[in-house]
């Protein structure tokens, strides 16, 4: 049996990537946008604590009650819960006059399209001042989002923290 030759190999080599790197779609970036309005206060700390499933860079919708799909063509530029802390921080400072020391503390249960085709976010959030719970609701924001499309599960997503942010703004403006 005669073997290959070297630039026959080279050629189906080159081939072969060339073929891969355009088999490959480019994978969109998407992030959570900021608000319309920039605070001129100091925006408070802001921790989000979201489901392990949910919290990485590739969107993902959920199939069936046991199973999760990934959109293939779109990740998250930061992770879910970095865009949840910034979106809502920068809402907070632009909307909000909250104690300078205070912190907020957003738990989400769910964060995620669901197979009903309905993004829930379900969780508590609490406005803290050092040891101390200022003031603390819960959260439920549900939207139908019919489409597995990332701009769609983005524009859910933003509208939950935008949510979130309105309810902490309430609840501190009654007091």
């Amino acid at each position: 049996m005669t073997k290959p030759s070297p630039s026959l190999l080279s050629a189906l080599a080159g081939a072969l990537l060339l073929a891969a790197c355009g088999s490959t779609p480019d994978r969109r970036a998407l992030y959570l946008p900021p608000p319309e309005r920039v605070g001129e206060r100091p925006a408070p700390m802001v921790r989000v604590d979201l489901p392990s499933h949910v919290n990485h860079r590739s969107l993902r919708v959920r199939a069936t009650d046991q199973r999760l799909r990934p959109l293939r063509d779109e990740a998250w530029a930061e992770s879910p819960a970095e865009g949840f802390e910034r979106l809502l921080a920068e809402q907070l400072a632009a909307r909000a006059a909250l104690p300078v020391a205070s912190r907020v503390e957003v738990r989400l249960s769910r964060f995620e399209r669901e197979a009903d085709g309905v993004f829930r976010a379900i969780g508590h959030w609490r406005l803290r001042d050092g040891g101390t719970t200022l003031q603390s609701g819960g959260i439920h924001f549900e939207r139908r989002v019919d489409t597995a499309d990332g701009a769609a599960l983005v524009a859910a997503m933003s509208a939950a923290v935008a949510a979130t942010a309105d309810a902490i703004i309430a609840a501190t403006a009654s007091d």
